[in-house]
């Protein structure tokens, strides 16, 4: 209440949009037409994008725990060493969900090895790392800051200063660091337009006027932003999980990206409270996952062995087989619950039959219906409407069997020779992340997704960086994402 008086202005604007109504859809699914900007037409302007090619600064894919322990390790964790690889970390996220999964009192010794084959991804995590695990201020403070280091294009007076000084205590001390933790900092002369980006990551309401010096972690050298114009880091965090925690807290459903704020800060809050508790070593590096063994062996880490080995979709560009030869080897035979994980968003490029629309017009028109039946109403909705053609055909991927094509994928990618070469087996049952977006772990081998229709809505669509709330209407579902989890036995 305090805020909506303070801000009455702000809040009577945002309050009183018709995007907050419950009902609100867009003008081309209202008037069931394609959406003009899939369409083409020689009079309208291209369009133009901004950010630099071929930077992936931000998750595009919930951040999940790669440990999982209540179905593999147990209880028994509680005192047991553990080494852990994100040989493609992309950002901190996993490492962060990973270690706010342990035990709260955790006594063993966990070895971190995080790497990104892109030197910026490596900068960013070095950077936060440092301000996370330093006793120099408070987890919560902490936390605050890194929060916004990650995720707001422009920064206060202290957050910048506080950012300089972990940068000149990293640039001293370049001559006594590990060979193999590779730094590299970017030049400080930074452009300070935003061009239309979001400012401060912050609930609506929170005043932002303090936030006047461009982040150089998401700039580069010469001031450009490094970020495509569609990433969001709605797409990095679970929206399941925001939305449980905004339920929790009572917090405003219309400001899904203040929630989200919450819910990323009191991860954060977690992560720093346990790295400064626990016995936590890290070893960051910025090479290519295929030649990191090599690196840990001239590093004098070569006889780690790992229970977890994450390589995010790294095979979507090089192959499953490359991953499990370089390695399966290194799991940790001793745990019969080690795993290597790995996914992939392109492989129904790969194989024939592999998209929905491969199907015959029979099984086409019978996923076609049973999709339409699922999307035709919705709970809470004053009256139910039949869904549009393009959402239909966006989200065929959804009730579609992937269980074939993708096995069929695997053995062309040469996976049996791979696993038996590296002794290695694929996991008949997953137990670290479901096989598919939109199906429990437990019901790993339904061929159609099994989530409430309410959770279709908040997983299928993520909302805009520069949306004040998650619209519960769904985009395109992912339908070509899959994991594949290899281990020491196939149970």
């Amino acid at each position: 209440m305090e805020c909506l008086n303070a801000h009455r202005k702000q809040h009577k604007k945002i309050c009183s949009s018709p995007y907050a109504s419950k009902d609100w859809i867009p003008t081309f699914e209202r008037e069931r037409r394609p959406a003009a900007w899939m369409t083409s037409d020689s009079a309208d302007p291209l369009p133009v994008s901004f950010g630099k090619a071929g930077n992936y600064l931000w998750g595009n894919i919930p951040a999940f725990d790669a440990l999982n322990i209540a179905m593999n390790e147990g209880a028994a964790v509680k005192d047991q060493d553990l080494a852990l690889c994100f040989a493609a970390s992309g950002d901190l996220r996993n490492v962060i969900k990973t270690i706010n999964g342990l035990p709260s009192d955790y006594t063993g010794k966990c070895t971190l090895i995080i790497n990104d084959f892109h030197p910026l991804v490596t900068i960013r995590s070095t950077v936060v790392l440092c301000i996370l695990l330093s006793s120099g201020s408070s987890e919560e403070a902490a936390a605050e800051v890194a929060l916004h280091l990650l995720y707001s294009s422009k920064l206060t007076t202290a957050q910048d200063s506080f950012l300089q000084l972990w940068i000149d205590l990293l640039e001293n001390m370049e001559q006594k660091r590990p060979p193999l933790c590779t730094i590299f900092v970017p030049d400080t002369a930074l452009a300070s337009r935003i061009n239309g980006k979001p400012e401060s990551f912050s609930p609506i309401g929170q005043p932002i006027n303090s936030f006047s010096t461009a982040n150089r972690l998401l700039y580069s050298e010469d001031g450009e932003w490094l970020l495509k114009d569609n990433a969001s880091p709605a797409a990095a965090w679970s929206p399941l999980e925001v939305e449980a925690m905004r339920k929790r807290l009572n917090l405003p459903q219309e400001d899904y990206m203040g929630n989200l704020f919450f819910y990323v800060k009191d991860q954060l809050t977690e992560f720093a409270k346990r790295a400064r508790r626990f016995k936590i070593f890290v070893f960051l590096s910025a090479v290519d996952l295929r030649v990191l063994p090599k690196f840990l062996d001239l590093g004098g880490m070569g006889n780690l062995r790992f229970d977890r080995v994450e390589a995010s979709n790294v095979m979507d560009t090089v192959g499953p087989s490359v991953i499990i030869s370089a390695w399966g080897p290194r799991l940790n035979r001793l745990n019969p619950s080690s795993t290597l994980l790995m996914y992939s968003m392109n492989w129904p490029f790969y194989v024939p039959g592999g998209m929905a629309e491969s199907q015959g017009p029979n099984d086409l028109m019978k996923n076609f219906m049973e999709l339409a039946s699922y999307l035709g109403s919705r709970e809470g909705a004053r009256r139910a409407k039949l869904p549009s053609i393009s959402l239909i055909l966006n989200n065929l991927g959804a009730f579609f069997d992937t269980r074939p094509p993708f096995r069929r994928f695997l053995r062309l990618s040469g996976v049996t020779r791979a696993c038996w070469s590296a002794e290695v087996r694929e996991r008949r049952a997953p137990r670290i992340m479901p096989s598919r977006f939109g199906v429990k772990i437990e019901e790993f081998d339904s061929p159609k997704i099994t989530i409430s229709l309410e959770q279709f809505y908040f997983t299928g669509q993520y909302p805009d960086a520069r949306s004040a709330r998650v619209l519960l209407t769904p985009g395109e579902f992912p339908q070509v994402t899959f994991s594949f989890q290899l281990g020491m036995s196939d149970s």
